[in-house]
């Protein structure tokens, strides 16, 4: 049975995160929730129901995104580079 637990060599490009977690939640929750907050009161000023809908649209966007990437990534894990050479032995 083969088994890897060092992950350095599982993952070898994740050793440096380029964007930190604090930012990667800005960047990906805050910022576009304000931008479409700001959007909907500007141009629907008295309609808040569509103030509503554009953010549930916006959150149930991040929940989709987030459960289609965990389940491809459970079917089809990441392939490491040097795997094809055991196959060569």
């Amino acid at each position: 049975m083969f088994a890897l637990d060092d992950r350095r060599i599982q993952y070898p490009h994740a050793e440096i995160e380029h964007v930190p977690v604090p930012w990667l939640l800005l960047y990906a929750g805050a910022f576009p929730f304000a931008i479409l907050l700001t959007w909907s009161f500007v141009f629907f000023k008295q309609k808040h129901h569509k103030t509503h809908v554009t953010l549930l649209g916006f959150g149930i966007s991040l929940l989709v995104t987030l459960f289609v990437t965990d389940v491809c990534f459970s079917i089809c894990p990441p392939s490491l580079p040097f795997l094809y050479l055991l196959y060569l032995l």
